[in-house]
């Protein structure tokens, strides 16, 4: 490799960074509309932040991971606009990167950093409808976005067990899934395919035992990422449930001898 390409290939992550700051900069103030979806995005973790709970006292049709990463953002930083719009600027630096890694890792170095460059240009800030929602800084749905990037993680954790047979990339990989089953469904099934299909390689290039224990740390990571979300939603709603038992008990016994309730 000659001088002239050992210094061009340095300085090509500037190209992808340069993309980065000139799309925010072209887009900054245009991105979300705050009636059509994306103020339901502040409108949830604003409620739970008063004390509202999540499907009881919210209607919300997907999985519980970003409401609640979003009330977290909300009590950590504060509640507004700006707050959503840091946090989501650094998860799009997140997928890129996830991006570059996995277009590294199927082709060369150079179709890596056009790939993310093409990826700033038309996704990431997009704004091809009158509604400004369908982008990363400010999505019509945060559980997609997030979704999106737990999956490049998790295919970045199989290919580096692939390639480097790390079995700890591959529980990783594991409980990434689980997350993933709290955002959107779609995006739960599309990955469950993924696992599928990485067992089925590794069965194909390594053996049958290596695929058996992959898949035992996938499924032990799994069960073992369920039961804490099950732990963690019993001890949060455990005075809900109380008061309505209590509530039960106590509206038996003021219709007791009446067809309403009886104990």
């Amino acid at each position: 490799m000659s001088m002239l390409s050992l210094k061009a290939k340095r300085l090509s992550p500037l190209l992808i960074i340069i993309t980065f700051v000139v799309m925010l900069l072209f887009s900054m103030g245009k991105w979300p509309d705050p009636l059509v979806d994306f103020g339901r995005e502040l409108y949830v973790p604003w409620a739970m932040l008063q004390g509202k709970q999540l499907y009881t006292d919210i209607f919300y049709f997907n999985g519980p991971l970003s409401p609640y990463w979003n009330f977290l953002l909300f009590k950590l930083f504060g509640v507004g606009l700006n707050t959503l719009v840091m946090a989501n600027i650094i998860l799009l630096c997140l997928i890129v990167s996830f991006v570059f890694l996995l277009l590294r890792t199927v082709s060369s170095y150079w179709l890596a950093i056009f790939g993310c460059t093409a990826f700033l240009l038309l996704f990431a800030f997009s704004q091809y409808v009158g509604i400004g929602n369908y982008n990363y800084i400010t999505p019509y749905s945060h559980d997609a976005t997030h979704a999106m990037l737990l999956s490049l993680a998790m295919l970045c954790c199989l290919s580096c067990s692939l390639l480097k047979k790390n079995f700890l990339a591959v529980s990783f990989g594991g409980f990434i899934l689980g997350l993933i089953f709290l955002t959107k469904p779609e995006f739960f099934l599309a990955s469950f395919l993924a696992i599928i299909a990485f067992l089925a390689i590794t069965v194909i290039i390594k053996n049958w035992k290596e695929a058996v224990v992959s898949f035992i740390l996938i499924l032990c990571t799994i069960i073992c990422d369920r039961i804490k979300k099950l732990y963690i939603y019993i001890v949060s709603n455990i005075a809900t449930i109380s008061n309505d038992v209590g509530l039960c008990f106590r509206l038996g016994q003021i219709s007791n001898g009446s067809n309403f309730v009886r104990f």
